[in-house]
């Protein structure tokens, strides 16, 4: 099994390039980020990663493997659309693009590339949510009735988003929900922006429904309880994942007690990026597409 040449664009998100350095399949031989200094002291960090604060020029230095891309929402599709023609697979952040049209065209572009590109929905590679999702397969919890997801968020202080909670935090939910219970026929959200310090939402509510199924997602910033969990209620069992305190609390037609569960195995990001390289390496089938991502912007923004 041959490492994979894997390039970032974007180096504020450090625990993806800590990430990468820490698979097997290949830690990042190239990082971009329009601040020098900052490529340059990410790259620091590695063994023989080269810094460029020019994109092109960064995917002018060899052929890639995989380039991913943590750039800011407004800088995305550009950068996806760049890696993508210059021959590389493609992971990306959420929301990968805010724009449906934008993306829509990613995903013509991709396949007309041959390539992949992966939203990194990398709650789905939790290794309790990986858990519960087996025994949804199993139907071990029968025909999901009701699902609520939180994802609580605390931003740092002095930080000021150009792009809110439902592009870049609720879509996980909606990812989340159709996972777990199928496709969304619809879907309703609220939003609002809770902090005067913020000029963008940062608590989102979305209501959606499914063949059997209620769901509820909740994004929140300015929570006094950041808390993240997911409940699911079916016919013949009921699970509640605790993701902050990294427990999964379940029910079965078969079990006459709840059983506590702890987390195991890799860590979500982890467990995605090993994922996304044996993608690359022919080794797996992608469990994350560009179809994924239109059909949660599609559900968030309401076009459904």
């Amino acid at each position: 099994m041959r490492n994979l040449a894997v390039a970032v664009a974007g180096c504020n998100n450090l625990p993806v390039i800590a990430a990468w350095s820490r698979t097997q399949e290949g830690a990042p031989a190239a990082l971009y980020d329009e601040d020098p200094l900052r490529a340059a002291a990410a790259a620091g960090q590695l063994e023989d990663a080269a810094a460029f604060a020019s994109l092109p020029d960064m995917l002018a230095l060899q052929p890639y493997d995989i380039v991913h891309v943590c750039l800011p929402p407004q800088q995305q599709y550009e950068a996806v659309s760049m890696a993508l023609q210059s021959g590389a697979h493609v992971v990306c952040e959420l929301p990968v693009t805010g724009s449906l049209q934008q993306a829509r065209k990613l995903q013509q572009m991709a396949a007309e590339c041959g390539r992949f590109l992966m939203p990194a929905f990398t709650t789905r590679f939790h290794p309790l949510m990986r858990r519960a999702l087996e025994r949804l397969q199993a139907d071990d919890y029968g025909i999901p009735a009701l699902f609520h997801c939180r994802l609580g968020l605390n931003l740092p202080s002095g930080v000021s988003p150009k792009t809110g909670a439902a592009l870049q935090t609720a879509l996980y939910g909606i990812d989340m929900f159709r996972a777990c219970c199928g496709e969304a026929l619809g879907a309703v959200a609220a939003e609002q922006t809770s902090s005067p310090l913020l000029q963008v939402e940062d608590t989102v509510v979305v209501l959606l429904k499914g063949k059997h199924t209620l769901g509820v997602v909740e994004a929140l910033w300015s929570s006094i309880d950041p808390h993240s969990s997911l409940q699911l209620t079916g016919s013949a069992g009921a699970f509640h994942l605790d993701f902050d305190g990294e427990t999964l609390r379940s029910k079965t037609a078969d079990w006459q007690e709840w059983r506590i569960e702890q987390a195991g195995g890799s860590p979500p990001l982890m467990a995605f990026l090993q994922h996304a390289a044996a993608v690359v390496q022919n080794r797996e089938a992608p469990e994350t597409a560009a179809s994924d991502v239109i059909r949660a912007l599609e559900l968030c923004l309401g076009r459904t």
